[in-house]
């Protein structure tokens, strides 16, 4: 009973300390998702803001377009006026110049000299004088005015190609501008996506810490259910101890009462006979109930089996473990099964129904070994 106490607690041990926490608590991770979340809610209104002014950039470089546009057609239309504002000089001196060459030739100012000489009255001559000077300004001012509008035009020309390259200036710097907000929108939706990202397997986490949580309780439940068996078993050794000493103490006094007289010999056989079914009487109760029944193994490193049992149990951490028909042998019990040792009624399956268990092992070939077999399943709780 000392080997069957030890192993009971051992069992006890493995079924207390299955599970590590080794990843983070429900607690840690819902915080950690509600941080996540503020921080994507943050960027949404970031991003936002950034379309705002990625939209305002654009708005501004169409019309620094529309601009440009202008100023190049303006340009274009100065640039014809002074051209034709060139040739109308050039016409103009060409034909001042024809005017004076005749006047040379043909001695005009000797004629006109004549002219006024010729003058019938002083006011004849005031007019005459008048006119031909009048003549000799509307020339000149006609070539002034073309030689001024010749100098307003390239002074137009010159701040018409000033503001063009100003225009253009910044148009590049409103392009530069949208380029670089165009970057901070995709560096923004790509740290949106990591955060979705993230959620979902903090998501995923949680779920399993949850489960982790659910496997741990279930454990611990049975757990304890292996320490009120072992608690039992225990009692049931000290029972048994002291069934045996009185047996044996009625066993000394048959031989003595035997030495004595034949006829209390067999009143003393009766009292130990009676004394004996007692003793099994109480070792039948003690132990729980018997079963005969057939086994088969089974193990989670055969391909296609999963190492978690039908209650929760790991497995790889607690390989005890027999699956049952849960109708005879309840989920959760505490058995010995002869040849194997303590264990778990923790799984089932299709075809263990009846009286049919399925004892299980950590590698295939124990399974081997095991084979098909007959064997007696007490119910230790």
């Amino acid at each position: 009973m000392k080997f069957k106490s030890g192993l009971m607690i051992v069992l006890a041990s493995l079924l207390v300390f299955p599970v590590s926490a080794l990843g983070e608590s429900v607690a840690e991770i819902n915080q950690k998702t509600e941080e996540v979340q503020s921080e994507n809610t943050e960027l949404s209104n970031n991003l936002n803001t950034v379309f705002d002014e990625v939209n305002a950039t654009y708005q501004q470089v169409e019309t620094i377009k529309t601009k440009l546009e202008t100023a190049k057609v303006q340009q274009e239309q100065n640039k014809k006026s002074i051209e034709q504002t060139q040739n109308d000089i050039k016409n103009r001196k060409v034909l001042i110049n024809e005017q004076l060459r005749e006047l040379q030739i043909s001695q005009t100012s000797q004629n006109s000299f004549s002219s006024l000489l010729n003058a019938t009255s002083l006011s004849d001559l005031i007019r005459r004088t008048v006119a031909l000077s009048t003549l000799r300004e509307a020339q000149n001012l006609k070539v002034e005015e073309l030689n001024d509008a010749e100098e307003k035009l390239e002074t137009l020309i010159a701040q018409q190609d000033e503001i063009q390259a100003t225009l253009v200036k910044s148009q590049s710097d409103y392009e530069t501008q949208a380029d670089s907000l165009n970057q901070q929108v995709e560096n923004l939706k790509t740290k949106v996506s990591e955060n979705e990202t993230l959620i979902a397997s903090l998501a995923s986490s949680k779920v399993a810490e949850e489960k982790r949580v659910a496997d741990e309780a279930k454990q611990a439940e049975l757990a304890a259910k292996v320490s009120q068996t072992t608690e039992s078993s225990s009692s049931a050794s000290a029972t048994q101890s002291t069934s045996s000493q009185s047996s044996t103490q009625a066993g000394s006094s048959s031989t003595t009462t035997s030495q004595s007289t034949s006829s209390s010999e067999e009143q003393t056989s009766s009292t130990e006979s009676s004394s004996t079914n007692s003793s099994s009487s109480s070792s039948s109760s003690s132990q729980g109930q018997t079963l005969q029944m057939s086994s088969t193994a089974y193990s989670y490193a055969q391909e296609g089996m999963g190492y978690i049992t039908a209650t929760g149990i790991n497995l790889k951490e607690n390989p005890n473990v027999i699956a049952v028909d849960p109708s005879v042998i309840p989920l959760g019990s505490v058995v010995q099964v002869s040849g194997y040792g303590y264990a778990i009624a923790a799984d089932t399956g299709g075809a263990i129904k009846g009286n049919i268990i399925d004892v299980h092992f950590p590698t295939t070939q124990q399974c081997i070994n095991w084979g098909r077999r007959s064997v007696t399943v007490t119910i230790m709780s």
